[in-house]
């Protein structure tokens, strides 16, 4: 069976690098934040597990488009009965209205116990009261755990993972954690100081493979088989995306590097294009569909 949701969690790891420009095409705060819904809806389908947000520039130059990256995605991620507790009002969030829901199995649908046989909840802790923790779950009523059963340094504003369950047609709750799931919930959002080319080198014991996209590199129907084969036993991977006016190969130019110093694979996913160019979000989401079927 192929449609199945929740969905399982990949036994190889995604980690996708996107540059802090990757809005420098979008002229306002409008089209940024559509841009990032439609990105945001790509990672999600394709079961990444965590964004990792790179200075292709200056750190300090770049640190708002990076802050405003990060806070688009998580609000993305962020269940929608749990953003109230997490975002106020601010201008940046001014157009979130218009962004898709991500429907990944961290944003369940049940608003009511009776509805739940087994599901996985992220709830915030509201308040520590009588020796236990009141949670909010988005259910019809604040889930209270007693404190034995929750890890010891919870404390008010953190987020819990929830198993919720029925046991003998009452509704019970653990906490539980994410990487003991064996069901994809949603990406991780990451921002990172370095510089890309100095970060996979510090890395490069982390990652497994490293694959980089770029209409320069190597037509991916000529090395799928390659990469398939390198990917059986891969751990953690990265895939790495330039931005709208630099690649990859003029960001790491910068650094004093060549790319293929500090990756395996580059790639080009879409070839003979039909179009002059093709923008980030585009590569994105016709890279992560390649790479879904090859990792099956």
């Amino acid at each position: 069976m192929l449609a199945v949701f929740p969905p399982p969690k990949r036994k190889t790891s995604i980690e996708v690098f996107i540059p802090a420009s990757l809005l420098e095409d979008s002229p306002d705060l409008k089209m940024k934040t559509m841009k990032l819904g439609f990105i945001a809806r790509a990672f999600a389908i394709y079961r990444v597990d965590k964004v990792v947000i790179y200075p292709d520039r200056s750190f300090d130059e770049q640190y708002d488009d990076m802050n405003f990256i990060e806070l688009i995605l998580s609000y993305m991620k962020t269940p929608q009965y749990l953003r109230k507790h997490v975002y106020p009002l601010m201008p940046e969030l001014r157009y979130v209205g218009l962004l898709p829901p991500l429907a990944t199995p961290n944003h369940p649908l049940a608003r009511s116990s009776r509805d739940i046989s087994e599901e996985y909840r992220e709830g915030f802790v509201l308040k520590i009261k009588g020796g236990a923790a009141i949670i909010d779950a988005g259910l019809e009523r604040y889930i209270t755990l007693k404190l034995s059963y929750v890890p010891s340094r919870i404390k008010v504003g953190d987020f819990v993972l929830l198993r919720v369950y029925r046991d003998n047609d009452r509704i019970s709750c653990e906490v539980v954690d994410k990487n003991s799931v064996s069901t994809f919930l949603c990406y991780d959002v990451q921002k990172i100081r370095h510089t890309i080319g100095k970060y996979l080198q510090r890395k490069r014991n982390y990652y497994d493979l490293i694959i980089a996209t770029s209409r320069y590199g190597v037509h991916i129907t000529k090395i799928m088989n390659e990469i398939k084969g390198k990917l059986k036993n891969a751990r953690t991977i990265a895939v790495l995306f330039g931005g709208p006016y630099e690649g990859l190969f003029e960001i790491l130019k910068r650094e004093g590097l060549r790319l293929d110093e500090v990756t395996d694979f580059i790639i080009n996913t879409i070839p003979y294009q039909g179009t002059r160019t093709v923008r980030t979000e585009e590569a994105i989401h016709a890279t992560l569909a390649i790479l879904n079927i090859i990792m099956q």
